[in-house]
């Protein structure tokens, strides 16, 4: 399998000394390109791994103020059901 230079930067993430990483983790240009690109993602792919701040069910969607998942959702899922979930409460202009 040949190498691209996504997986080599990929390598290189894993293997930086924390102060690198911090360094650019300050930097904004260096984080938003990173989160742009789906290099640096904090959230855990874990179902269930995440602290709830609204309320959700495993179950069918209602058109309800609760957050419906097929399945216990991961982070990344919950957090965007959160915002998808105000944008369908919000009235479009």
């Amino acid at each position: 399998m040949r190498a691209t230079g996504k997986m080599l930067y990929l390598k290189a993430l894993k293997r930086l000394d924390p102060m690198l990483r911090k360094y650019l983790m300050n930097k904004m240009f260096l984080r938003n390109a990173g989160l742009i690109l789906g290099e640096i993602n904090n959230y855990s792919n874990e179902p269930g791994q995440f602290t709830p701040y609204f309320q959700y069910q495993i179950g069918p969607y209602k058109d309800d103020f609760v957050l419906y998942f097929p399945k216990l959702p991961n982070a990344a899922l919950y957090y965007n059901s959160i915002f998808l979930k105000i944008w369908a409460y919000n009235p479009q202009v």
